[in-house]
């Protein structure tokens, strides 16, 4: 999963799938094949796409596609001392491993 926030940019829909699709090969979504387009998420004020590549891998086109405001989660310290990076933290949210979600069961 890669994490990006950018305020100008809503996360849902084709708003981010198809400028990131011109610019990211792996990005590409087709008409014909809405089973093949990375999913998108919004959750905690960031979007992450689900696409199995490493950010540094993709990280020209992003910014290509959607500007230099970009913020990546990779590149912010977490909210939570278990983890180092903000995209960790995410990422233990998303597949529902966080442990400030355990607490609350």
């Amino acid at each position: 999963m890669i994490w990006i926030k950018n305020h100008g940019i809503r996360g849902e829909s084709d708003n981010l799938r198809i400028p990131l699709a011109e610019t990211i090969d792996e990005m590409s979504c087709h008409q014909n094949d809405p089973e093949g387009c990375p999913a998108i998420i919004i959750m905690r004020g960031w979007t992450g796409i689900d696409i199995d590549v490493n950010i540094s891998d993709v990280r020209d086109g992003f910014e290509s596609a959607l500007g230099s405001q970009l913020r990546f989660a990779d590149d912010e310290s977490a909210n939570h001392e278990d983890f180092n990076r903000m995209s960790d933290e995410l990422d233990a949210f998303y597949s529902g491993n966080h442990p400030d979600l355990n607490d609350n069961k």
